[in-house]
């Protein structure tokens, strides 16, 4: 089951500034084979999104380093665990391409990462770097018949909880404004107001958009009435 809370809600939007979703692009098909792989604890990036990351790590710098040398160009996986290296990953994980970065005094890295593809892991490659990498294939969506419709009514609850909670305002009247597609807009929703991390894998790995769009109606839904019900405090548990 999807949850979205006020608090997700809240907490997105201090983070939230209009215009950071650009051209909607997709990784160069000859970056595929060899990809350099962010492994990172409930690490979920969906197609359109701008992951901000603090790279500090000297595995990760070294990654930083190759991916600026090469296509800019990088996946980012679902974390299973922190306690072995090379620890296992999600198949389904996020493309992305880095389209601002900033190497620190201290060889630090600050970095924004635009999210381009959905893709599956084949395989991880041996290498001698310090960092991972695999051969990912396109993870393809597929559309259906009613996914304008259910675009539009995900917009509509979009409108009636930010007229509930002031402070989402700018977010969702910013990811609705900004959304190409129905897929676009639900992947966004994902993105900055789904939590815990696990339900956000969950939609990456759903390819059908109606599915997805329907489950986060659902939970934006849920969310409403619970907001209706509980308007002194607005928040939820």
């Amino acid at each position: 089951m999807l949850m979205i809370s006020a608090s997700s809600l809240e907490n997105s939007s201090r983070f939230w500034h209009h215009g950071r979703v650009l051209s909607l692009t997709h990784l160069e098909d000859g970056a595929l084979s060899r990809l350099p792989m962010f492994p990172l604890p409930g690490g979920v990036l969906f197609p359109g999104q701008t992951m901000s990351l603090y790279v500090f790590e000297p595995r990760y710098r070294a990654l930083m380093r190759a991916c600026l040398a090469e296509n800019h160009a990088m996946a980012v996986s679902f974390l299973e665990s922190e306690s072995q290296s090379g620890a296992p990953v999600r198949t389904i994980c996020g493309g992305g391409q880095i389209i601002a970065s900033e190497e620190l005094e201290d060889g630090c890295w600050n970095v924004l990462l635009q999210g381009t593809d959905r893709l599956r892991i084949v395989t991880e490659v041996p290498t001698d770097e310090p960092f991972r990498r695999v051969e990912v294939q396109r993870f393809m969506e597929s559309r259906g018949p009613n996914d304008q419709a259910l675009a539009g009514q995900l917009r509509t609850l979009m409108l009636q909880i930010s007229e509930v909670l002031p402070d989402a305002q700018s977010l969702l009247h910013g990811l609705a404004g900004l959304a190409k597609s129905p897929s676009h807009l639900c992947d966004l929703v994902g993105a900055h107001i789904v939590d815990p991390a696990e339900l956000r894998q969950e939609l990456l790995e759903t390819r059908s958009v109606e599915e997805r769009l329907e489950r986060t109606i659902g939970a934006m839904s849920s969310a409403l009435l619970h907001l209706i019900d509980l308007p002194e405090s607005g928040a939820l548990h």
